[in-house]
């Protein structure tokens, strides 16, 4: 077995004579490259594959028409919601999108491409949320504005429980009196009676009924606010779709798609926190 080679030590010129010096140690030159790779014999790296292979059938809808563009994000919406739950550091990004943003802005960085592309299924998840939320919150705000409808009629009633149902006053049927005056004459007079009240509902049913309407009575104004504010927070839900949806539109713009979300978000997140420290006292 040959032997290792061993290093000779150098010797340099001294005025007194040599003098050994140790040879350097040589310097190693690292070069690292990280790739990542999933295995495609497990059974969740195939599915990655086969999901991150889907990715390529989303067109990048440039400059297309509108509503060619609306149908396509229709028809890939499920490929856009994956691609949104998939981390950055694999190639998601289809072959159409990576020409186009490398003949618009000579894009050719992976991780570029991948945050351009990622962002943009991201915002697709993001306006179909939105629309949901704003759907619920009209919702709310069209069943406020029936319940104050409601209490309204409700305030409306009086509290003697003569509109109640099973509860009203009934006209009596008058009384005749017949009298004979000492002459022999007899006068005929008429007396009318009173209403009476007929309820047929059980007493504590009546008393709920007429609690419920001096509560409505009491709670009426500030039902009044509630339902602006939900108004309110409804119309400023709708409004937010507008500058996602302009995001979305600009996908490729990262820094203007970027403003565009931030004012949605303002629009969503802090306009409701703005709208709930008003007192109502105000009104």
């Amino acid at each position: 077995m040959p032997e290792p080679m061993r290093t000779a030590p150098s010797f340099a010129s001294h005025a007194s004579g040599p003098v050994p010096r140790l040879a350097e140690k040589p310097r190693r030159m690292y070069s690292s490259s990280v790739s990542l790779g999933y295995d495609d014999s497990t059974l969740i790296g195939s599915l990655r594959k086969r999901v991150i292979a889907s990715f390529a059938r989303i067109p990048a809808d440039w400059d297309t028409n509108v509503f060619i563009t609306t149908w396509n994000y229709i028809r890939f919406g499920h490929l856009h919601t994956l691609r949104s739950m998939q981390p950055l550091l694999y190639p998601i990004a289809s072959q159409e999108e990576r020409s186009e943003l490398y003949r618009s802005y000579g894009i050719r960085s992976t991780g570029t491409l991948n945050l351009l592309t990622w962002r943009r299924s991201a915002l697709v998840a993001c306006f179909v949320i939105a629309l949901g939320a704003s759907t619920l919150l009209a919702a709310v705000a069209r069943t406020s504005s029936d319940d104050l409808y409601v209490m309204e009629q409700t305030s409306y009633l009086p509290t003697n429980g003569t509109a109640l149902r099973d509860c009203q006053y009934e006209a009596q049927q008058p009384i005749y009196v017949a009298y004979k005056s000492p002459g022999g004459n007899t006068s005929f007079y008429t007396y009318a009676q009173p209403d009476r009240r007929e309820c047929t509902m059980p007493f504590v049913e009546y008393q709920s009924k007429i609690v419920q309407i001096a509560l409505a009575r009491t709670a009426l104004p500030a039902k009044q606010i509630d339902v602006i504010l939900d108004v309110i927070l409804a119309a400023f839900a709708w409004i937010a779709l507008v500058p996602t949806l302009m995001a979305l539109s600009r996908w490729h713009r990262y820094g203007l798609s970027l403003r565009l979300v931030s004012a949605a978000w303002l629009l969503t997140f802090v306009t409701p926190f703005l709208v709930l420290i008003i007192p109502v006292r105000m009104f």
